[in-house]
């Protein structure tokens, strides 16, 4: 496919949907799932264990449990989430 009609604008999302299936096909609408798959797995596995480490080590640094420390495990779980997601989002 040339491409030149993929930088027209489409008017809807039906439109644009008609347009790539026209183009490349029904799969043509998957492309790009599988580097998003991978990306969605690390963010989510890494948010969430990451989140209950650091909240598992901060309590037992005597952190009470409370705002202070969900809101220093979630940036913790952030970091570690933004970190895994980089090499996916580039691809």
């Amino acid at each position: 496919s040339s491409g030149a009609a993929s930088s027209v604008p489409s008017s809807s999302m039906a439109h644009a949907c008609r347009t790539i299936v026209s183009e490349s096909g029904w799969r043509g609408l998957y492309k790009g799932l599988g580097p998003n798959l991978v990306r969605a797995t690390l963010v989510n596995i890494g948010g969430l264990s990451a989140y209950d480490s650091a909240k598992q080590h901060l309590r037992l640094r005597a952190w009470n449990e409370g705002a202070r420390t969900h809101t220093m495990a979630a940036v913790m779980s952030g970091l570690v989430s933004t970190v895994l997601s980089c090499p996916a989002n580039v691809l």
